[in-house]
Formats: C-alpha cells, sequence, structure tokens
C-alpha cells in the first residue's frame, strides 16, 4: 500500500475537485441555455481562455472575473461558487421546516390518521406529487423524503 496522504496533498486534491466542479456547473449552464464560449466571453468580459480554463477545472479566476461570468449567465455567484451539489436539498428542507413539519400536516384536531387538513390542504410527497406521503405521520414523511431526494 502506498503511504498515506499530507495534510497539503488532501488541500490540493479537494482544491482540485472543488474547481472541477465549478468547472462543470458554467460548462453545464452554458450548454443547457446554447451558448457558445465565445458569447459568454462577450456577455461577460471575460476572455474565452479564461472560461476554458474555468469549464475544465484548472482556472482559479478572481472573484471578480467569476462576478461577471455569474452575471452574464443571469445566476447568482453563490450557485456557482457553493461546496456540494446538494445545496438545494438543505434548501428544500429549510423550506419545509423539518422541525414542526410533522405537527404541520396533521389534522385540524388530530383525530384522522392523515396529512390533509383542510386549513392548510394535503401534503405532498416530495419523490411523487401525485401521491399521498402517508398517514398521520406523512408529514414527517414528506420531511424526511425531501432530505433524501434532494
Amino acid at each position: 500500500m502506498g503511504a498515506p496522504l499530507t495534510h497539503a496533498q488532501r488541500d490540493d486534491a479537494n482544491e482540485t475537485a472543488y474547481l472541477a466542479r465549478l468547472g462543470e456547473r458554467v460548462r453545464r449552464w452554458r450548454t443547457e441555455h446554447g451558448l457558445t464560449r465565445r458569447a459568454l466571453a462577450l456577455a461577460s468580459g471575460v476572455s474565452e481562455r479564461y472560461l476554458a480554463q474555468l469549464e475544465a477545472g484548472h482556472g482559479n479566476m478572481s472573484v471578480l472575473l467569476l462576478r461577471k461570468v455569474a452575471q452574464a449567465m443571469r445566476v447568482a455567484i453563490e450557485e456557482l461558487v457553493r461546496e456540494h451539489d446538494g445545496a438545494p436539498r438543505r434548501a428544500r428542507v429549510a423550506l419545509l421546516g423539518l422541525r414542526g413539519a410533522g405537527k404541520s400536516a396533521l389534522g385540524e384536531i388530530g383525530y384522522l390518521p392523515t396529512t390533509e387538513p383542510l386549513a392548510t390542504g394535503p401534503t405532498a410527497n416530495p419523490w411523487d406529487l401525485a401521491l399521498s406521503p402517508g398517514g398521520s405521520s406523512g408529514g414527517s414523511a414528506a420531511a424526511m423524503g425531501a432530505v433524501k431526494s434532494g
């Protein structure tokens, strides 16, 4: 077996992986929107060469240049620089209000074993909106399903 990685080697590997994810996000957005690299360069004021390096995961561009790219893409810079692609999952859980999801989905006086209170309407199943998340614990099930489906 090889020697374990040093702290510096782990940092380098993490930084390389991060830059690759960042570049992939930019490339994916550009191709999904049918934009050439040249068009994005013109819109952002960032050279094609910088964009090519960024998309390849080799470009460690300045925050100001990355901000120009994000503005040209009409994307919040936070979407580009987030650590992991799992960020939307955390946002969805926050919107659900995970802490009180089970209680909020219970019927008005808690007498029916369903998650279809008249006041707020049925609880949605995050995996398939046509399905119910279940009985009296459906609110909790929906919250956990949202976490797992991220």
